[in-house]
C-alpha cells in the first residue's frame, strides 16, 4: 500500500482494494504515508486490526491471501510482490487453484500460463450477475464525495475511523477473531462488552448532535449495562439487563431478568436509539 500511494498525484498504480480499508496522509514523506490498516468482511467491519499509527497491531495475522492479477503479481507497476509475497498460484475456471508457480518466471506468459485460467471479466461478471443481475437488485449507491469515503480515507480531507479503538482492544480483537468468526459472531465483539457496533457509527460519534443522538459521554450507563450487537446476518439484537430492589439503597439491586428486542437491518444505515420516560 504505501508503493501504490507513494507517487500521488502523479501515478496510474493507486491500489484499487477490496477486503482492506486504509488511511494515508499525501502530506507525509513517500513510505510513511499509510497510517492505520485493518481488513474488513463484506459488511464493513474490522475482520482484523493490521497497523495502527506506524505500529503493527499485536497477534495480527501473519499471512494473509491475496487476489491479484498475474500483472501486479509479476511486480508491474513496480509492485514489490514477488519480494513479499509466495505460493503464487492462478485461480481457475474450475474454481480451484493451480500449481505454485516458480517465481524466477514471468507469471504473464508460458510456461507459467495455464490451461484454463479464469479470468478477470469473468469474475467481475459473475459478481455483477450474482449480485446485481435483475432492476429490483440493480447497483444504486451513488459514490460520496471524497470526505465521506470510510474503506480509503484521505487524511487531508478528513478525520480517520478505520481503526477507532485503543491498541488494547484491537488486539483483543485479533486473538479472538478466529473464534467469533466460527460462532457467526462479529470479530469487534473480542475487544469487550463495551464497545457499540454499527453501521454509521463514524458520523455519529464525529457528529452526535447533527442526529439528534446521545453523545457518547452520555451513554456511559447504557453501556456499561447493556451490549448492543450487529452481528452477521439481517438483524440487530439488542438485550438490556433487568435489576430489581424492594428499598433503592446501594447495594441492594438483584437480576430480574432481561429486556431483549430484535432489529431489522433493512437499510445501508439505520438507526434506532432508546428513549425513556420522564
Amino acid at each position: 500500500l504505501e508503493h501504490g500511494v507513494a507517487l500521488w498525484p502523479n501515478q496510474g498504480r493507486f491500489p484499487q482494494v477490496g477486503g482492506v480499508s486504509f488511511s494515508w496522509d499525501p502530506v507525509l514523506p513517500a513510505g510513511s504515508r499509510i497510517r492505520f490498516m485493518s481488513l474488513i468482511d463484506e459488511e464493513g467491519e474490522i475482520g482484523a486490526a493490521l497497523y495502527k499509527n506506524g505500529e503493527v497491531i499485536a497477534d495480527a495475522p501473519q499471512v494473509i491471501p491475496v487476489v491479484t492479477l498475474n500483472f501486479l503479481a509479476n511486480n508491474g507497476d513496480g509492485y514489490p510482490t514477488k519480494a513479499n509475497g509466495d505460493n503464487f498460484r492462478y485461480l481457475l475456471a474450475d474454481n480451484t487453484l493451480g500449481p505454485v508457480l516458480n517465481e524466477a518466471n514471468d507469471f504473464t506468459i508460458a510456461p507459467s500460463l495455464p490451461g484454463n485460467p479464469i479470468g478477470e471479466q469473468q469474475v467481475f461478471g459473475d459478481y455483477l450477475i450474482a449480485r446485481y443481475a435483475t432492476p429490483a437488485t440493480a447497483y444504486d449507491t451513488a459514490d460520496t464525495a471524497i470526505a465521506g469515503d470510510i474503506r480509503i480515507q484521505k487524511l487531508d480531507v478528513r478525520g480517520d475511523v478505520v481503526l477507532p479503538y485503543p491498541a488494547a482492544d484491537l488486539a483483543n480483537l485479533n486473538k479472538h477473531a478466529d473464534l467469533l468468526r466460527a460462532a457467526g459472531l462479529s470479530p469487534l465483539l473480542g475487544m469487550g462488552a463495551d464497545i457499540l457496533v454499527g453501521k454509521g457509527r463514524q458520523e455519529v460519534l464525529s457528529n452526535p448532535a447533527g442526529f439528534n443522538l446521545y453523545t457518547p459521554e452520555s451513554i456511559q450507563d447504557l453501556r456499561g449495562t447493556g451490549v448492543l450487537i450487529q452481528a452477521p446476518g439481517n438483524s440487530v439484537n439488542l438485550t438490556l439487563p433487568i435489576q430489581r430492589s424492594t428499598n433503592l439503597e446501594s447495594g441492594s439491586w438483584e437480576p430480574a431478568g432481561t429486556l431483549e428486542a430484535t432489529l431489522p437491518k433493512d437499510a445501508d444505515k439505520a438507526f434506532y436509539r432508546l428513549t425513556l420516560p420522564q
